[in-house]
This record gives C-alpha cells, sequence and structure tokens, in this order.
C-alpha cells in the first residue's frame, strides 16, 4: 500500500504556497489526473489524450501503444475517437511516455542551452521546494530531518544562498521544469512508501490509511533528500525520451500531445407530467404525428420488448414489432477501438452474443480495426457499426410474420434507459401510459452500465456515432436525449469547453437538437473542518454537458404544482462557472410515472426525468412544422421563449417551465 496525499499536497504543488496561490497550474497534465493519482499512487488510471491541433490522432496511438499501464487482457487499453485518446496508464507511464511527447515539453526542451545534469535538476527542485515551502516552514522541516538540529551550518546557509541566486536568475521554462521535478519527486516518493514507513495510522473503513495532510507534513515523513533524488531521476528520465522520441521522428519533434485529463465517470442524472407541460392538448388540438421524427436516447439501453414500445401500425407492424429503430451498444467501444491481435478471439466471442453478424465476419472486422489503428488511419464507423449494432429484430420474417420473434440483444437491467425513453414515447395502451410523442421513433444508445466503468469517452463516441449516421443517411436522427451528468472539474477546462461539451455543440451544428439533463447536484452536504456538516443548495452546480452553450439544459420542477414549488431542491442551478444563463428550461422531474424492464411501470425522480419531455416538446414542435428539422437553435430559441415563467431567479429556473402548446401555436 502507498502513502496517500491529501488534496492541501496537490495544491501546494501545483498552485503555489497559501501566500501567492495561483488559480490554474501549467502543465499539460491537469489538476484532476494528479489529484486522482494523489489518493491511488499506485493505480492504473483512465486518461483522456488531446493530441496538438496539427497532428493526426493515429500519430499519438502509435507512439504510445506499446507502452501503456494498463491489463492487456482486457483489449482495451489504447484507443480513439477522431480528436481524442483514450488510455490506461499509470503514474511512472505518465512521466516515461506522456510528459515528453506534450508540446508543453518540446517547448520548455528547447530552451536548454546546454545538457542537462542530474545534478543540476536536483539543485533547482531543492530551491522550487523551499521556494513552495517559504523560509521558516522549509528550515523547520530541515531541523525535523536532522532530528532537531537547532539552525542550519554556516556552510548549509552559504550553499542555499548561493543555490537560491543561481534559481532566482533561470528562465521561466526551467522553473517550471523544476516545478515539475518536485510534483513528480513527491508523487513518486509517496507511491514507493509504506504508510508504516511514514507513520501513517492504520487503515480504516475503506481500507486506506489517513492521507499526509499538507505538503509540509508530506516533505517531512518522505523527507527532502527522497524527494529532490526521486525528481531529478524522473526529470533525467522525461529528457532521455524526449530526446528519443526526437531522433526517432521522420522531421522536427514538436510533441503530438496538448492536453492528459481523466476519462470522467458518466452516470444517470436521477405521471401528470405529459398534462403539466401541454403535450396532451397540443397533440390533439393540432393532431401531431411524430412518426418521420428519429430521436436518440443516451443512456443504460431501451427494453425494447416493453409494451409500450410495440408498434400498433398494422402496416408497420409487419415490418417490425417496435419502435426501437436501431440499437448500438457503446459499452464495449473501448474494447473495439483498442482491440489486440490476441484479443480478437475472446472479443468477438462476447460481440457474438448479442450481434446480427456471424462470427467469421466479426473477426475480420475487429483485424480490420486493429489494422486501422497500428497503420494510423482515420475512425471508420462504417465497421464499428456493425460491430456495435444489437440484434433487437431476431431472425427475418417468414411469410407474414414479423420480425422479432428470436432477437438476441440483452434487456437492458437498469430501468433508467427505458423509463426515459417512455417519457419521450411510450404508447402503453393497455396501462393507459401515454408519452409526449406516442409514435415516433427511438434510438438506442447504451452508454451506461459498463462493466468497464462508463465514462465521458462512451458519450462522446456516442455523439460522433450520430453525427456518422446522420451524414451517411440525411438526418435520420433529429434529436438526442442525454439525462447523463458528467461532473466538471472547474479547473481544467473552461465552462463548456470540455470534450463531450464540444462534441455536443458539434452535434448541434450538424443539425440536430440535444437536450441534456442538469444534473442533480443543486442541494449539497458539505463536511466543514470541525466535523459537523453544512447543507445548503449549490449554485453553479449544472454538470456537463448541460454546460455546453448550444444544448437545451433541463431542470427539474415539480409535476403537478410548478408554481407553488418552484424549482425542485435538488436540481443543479446556473449561473455556469464562466457566467452563462443555464439551465435553459424546466421541466416536471418528481415522482414521474414511465416504463422501466419487464413490462412493468414505476415512479423515478431527477433531472433525469425532466429532460425527456423538453426532448419530447421539441419533436411535437418539428412534427407540427417540418421546417424546423435541421435547426436546433431556432427549436430552442421558440421553446425558451414561451415558456411559463414561474417567478423565480433566472438562474434557477432558466426561461421557465416549457410549455409545448405554446410554442405551437407563436409561429
Amino acid at each position: 500500500m502507498s502513502v496517500r496525499l491529501a488534496p492541501a499536497v496537490v495544491d501546494s504543488l501545483l498552485l503555489g504556497p497559501e501566500s501567492r496561490r495561483r488559480q490554474l497550474q501549467d502543465f499539460p497534465v491537469l489538476g484532476d489526473v494528479w489529484s486522482k493519482f494523489a489518493d491511488e499512487p499506485g493505480e492504473i488510471l483512465d486518461l483522456l489524450i488531446v493530441p496538438t491541433r496539427e497532428r493526426p490522432t493515429g500519430e499519438v496511438v502509435s507512439l504510445i501503444a506499446g507502452e501503456h499501464g494498463g491489463d492487456a487482457d482486457k483489449g482495451c487499453c489504447v484507443a480513439y475517437l477522431q480528436d481524442l485518446v483514450v488510455a490506461s496508464f499509470g503514474l511512472n507511464h505518465l512521466y516515461r511516455v506522456l510528459i515528453p511527447a506534450t508540446r508543453w515539453w518540446d517547448q520548455i526542451q528547447d530552451s536548454f542551452e546546454n545538457p542537462l545534469k542530474e545534478e543540476d535538476l536536483a539543485r533547482w527542485i531543492r530551491r522550487e521546494l523551499a521556494d513552495t515551502l517559504g523560509g521558516k516552514l522549509w528550515k523547520s522541516v530541515l531541523e525535523a530531518e536532522r532530528e532537531g538540529a537547532a539552525e542550519l551550518s554556516v556552510v548549509e546557509q552559504e550553499k542555499a544562498e548561493a543555490e537560491h541566486k543561481e534559481f532566482e536568475s533561470l528562465k521561466t521554462s526551467l522553473r517550471q521544469a523544476a516545478k515539475l521535478g518536485l510534483v513528480l519527486g513527491v508523487f513518486l516518493s509517496a507511491a514507493e512508501s509504506e504508510p508504516e514507513e511514514a507513520g501513517l495510522e492504520e487503515s480504516g473503513p475503506d481500507g486506506k490509511s489517513k492521507p499526509l495532510p499538507d505538503l509540509a507534513t508530506a516533505v517531512r515523513k518522505l523527507t527532502s533528500d527522497r524527494i529532490v533524488a526521486r525528481g531529478a531521476e524522473a526529470l533525467m528520465a522525461v529528457i532521455e525520451r524526449y530526446d528519443a522520441f526526437n531522433a526517432e521522428s521522420e522531421a522536427d519533434w514538436n510533441g503530438v500531445i496538448f492536453q492528459v485529463t481523466l476519462n470522467r465517470p458518466a452516470e444517470a442524472a436521477l405521471a401528470e407530467s405529459v398534462p403539466a407541460i401541454k403535450a396532451d392538448a397540443a397533440r390533439h388540438l393540432f393532431s401531431i404525428s411524430c412518426r418521420d421524427i428519429g430521436w436518440a436516447v443516451l443512456d443504460s439501453g431501451i427494453d425494447y420488448s416493453h409494451p409500450a414500445f410495440a408498434e400498433h401500425d398494422s402496416k408497420m407492424k409487419l415490418k417490425r414489432p417496435h419502435r426501437i429503430k436501431a440499437a448500438y451498444d457503446f459499452r464495449r467501444i473501448r474494447a473495439i477501438l483498442g482491440v489486440r491481435a490476441e484479443a480478437v478471439d475472446a472479443l468477438a466471442d462476447e460481440i457474438l452474443v448479442q450481434s446480427r453478424l456471424e462470427l467469421g465476419p466479426i473477426k475480420d472486422l475487429l483485424v480490420a480495426v486493429a489494422k486501422d489503428r497500428v497503420e494510423r488511419e482515420p475512425l471508420d464507423w462504417r465497421k464499428i457499426q456493425q460491430l456495435i449494432e444489437l440484434d433487437i429484430f431476431g431472425e427475418p420474417p417468414k411469410g407474414d410474420q414479423p420480425k422479432g420473434v428470436d432477437p438476441k440483444a440483452e434487456i437492458p437491467t437498469h430501468p433508467h434507459g427505458t423509463h426515459v425513453a417512455g417519457i419521450i414515447g411510450a404508447d402503453w395502451q393497455e396501462e393507459g401510459m401515454v408519452g409526449i410523442c406516442p409514435d415516433i421513433f427511438l434510438f438506442d444508445l447504451r452508454v451506461l452500465g459498463s462493466s468497464l466503468g462508463d465514462s465521458e469517452f462512451a458519450v462522446t463516441a456516442a455523439l460522433q456515432f450520430v453525427r456518422f449516421l446522420n451524414e451517411q443517411s440525411g438526418a435520420r436522427i433529429h434529436g438526442v436525449n442525454m439525462s447523463i451528468a458528467i461532473r466538471h472539474n472547474v479547473r481544467n477546462y473552461a465552462c463548456g469547453r470540455t470534450p463531450v461539451c464540444l462534441e455536443a455543440e458539434a452535434l448541434v451544428a450538424n443539425g440536430v437538437v440535444v437536450v441534456a439533463a442538469a444534473g442533480n447536484r443543486g442541494y449539497q452536504v458539505y463536511q466543514l473542518a470541525d466535523s459537523t456538516t453544512f447543507e445548503s443548495y449549490a449554485a453553479s452546480s449544472i454538470t456537463d454537458p448541460g454546460n455546453a452553450a448550444g444544448v437545451i439544459t433541463v431542470g427539474a420542477t415539480h409535476r403537478q404544482w410548478p408554481h407553488t414549488y418552484g424549482v425542485s431542491f435538488f436540481s443543479s442551478r446556473g449561473p455556469t462557472g464562466d457566467g452563462r444563463l443555464k439551465p435553459d428550461l424546466l421541466a416536471p422531474g418528481e415522482k414521474i410515472v414511465s416504463c422501466v424492464p419487464g413490462g412493468r411501470q414505476d415512479q423515478m425522480d431527477g433531472t433525469s426525468m425532466a429532460a425527456p419531455h423538453v426532448s419530447g416538446a421539441a419533436a411535437l414542435l418539428m412534427g407540427r412544422h417540418k421546417e424546423f428539422k435541421g435547426q436546433p437553435a431556432r427549436v430552442k430559441q421558440i421553446l425558451c421563449e414561451t415558456a411559463t415563467d414561474l417567478k423565480r431567479e433566472r438562474s434557477f429556473q432558466g426561461h421557465g417551465m416549457v410549455d409545448v402548446l405554446r410554442a405551437i401555436q407563436s409561429i
């Protein structure tokens, strides 16, 4: 077991001492990665790697594919999308592979006038440590290491002064190198130390020992000499690896990696609600049909066998038994995009269980995907599509028998996706359950519920895939519902500029309405320093992808009495971290009744339930006014301008509660 570091240690290392603490760090490896390594020093982390703008993604994959630190048996350590690479790396691989491949380090090493020696780096790291701790604190640390020595000797003081003068004259780039060496020295020393060695308490209920609380304590326990030595060794490894990259490159090496961050986990943003937004009145008054509208549900999966999604049109029923046009499994996208030759057979067997393909074609496609990655070819979604499409229709029809007699795809066990889809498009006539658009066609994109962990990478891949489908077949999918919450790390990206937000914006630009849950972080319980708790509402708590400007971000309100109760206590609030007004709208999100797997119905709460109400409203608007297909900005504008003002703070309620009838009548 390694020694853990508290958040205060990470802040001191990345942002400087409290007396002059910065707000932003300099490194291309972002703060969430360092924080995760601080809590789990010896673990392998799942990382998102952003290439520099002019370098192809395949070049990054080729560079790091043989260097990953993940579990090769999973066959999914390195995979890539259009502008994003995902890989599993440990702390050692971080500085031995990724950092020397960054544009940031290329610029630093370009500033080296002479080849650096390890002793030079050690002097700079020691001075960086002293500078970070401050004079008195640094002296107390040294005295503690020397078993209470009264003071530094004259020789030590003179040496320290000489090092300080040299350090003050260094270029900014070399100071940054010294800071990186300090960070690596502390993290590596912690990773290589045992809690007992550092005098820490035994493990608690979670199996983890208490972390070192601050940088001064960390230096005393790990010792400054060890930190400096490990930091200097690590910097020399970075320099040597950079030189190797430069020697191997056919052109002048200038780095291929722009940024490294965590592959953030995605989670669910967990019915008198249809009349509440006047969807039933709008349908009956205008006889609106949404049979030519396609809506993608990015979630845990839809139970295609549920009677709520049965096809009731007699002509269409001969072709398909339900209104789920297609289902795609992105929970295995990492394994497919990162498959290795030795893992093809095992992965093909897994895919076969739910696929419409035979085993031979599946293996051929996996081999072709692996070959494309090795040869740095762009991602070919035509191949990927065949591997992720689920068999939800079974054998071809015989005579007048409809498809679907023996489908192979699994029925999702988690109810979230089915519940969300039911709000949009249920038509369960026997139970009288009718969604917003009871004749709409749905696309099931499964991104939650993976045994490998649900992540930003899978959601981003699904959004790219929607663009591919529309570009290949002409706007088959008119809207996307994402009742998904990914926590925004404020120090890593500008608000609304994370990978998943950028991909959502690209989809909007492609002509698709994107609706996202605001998140359920509007009410928080804070742990205070005195171990007491403080409960309060949280401003600026919108989650990704709801932070994206072009997305319709939806908060929650009461299903029957929105004017009385206003915004649900759990609903995330704005404004966004960079000052934009969010959420955009409210919709019912409390005790919403909808269908769940197994032919049942149940109640669920959350902005996850509010978002599909707005998806249905947007679909109805396009169903009534066909010219708004492909105009997501106009659809958003109309829904926002016609919303019902609940007389609450704008950053709480957005424009108010969605009103479908008023939106349609306003045109």
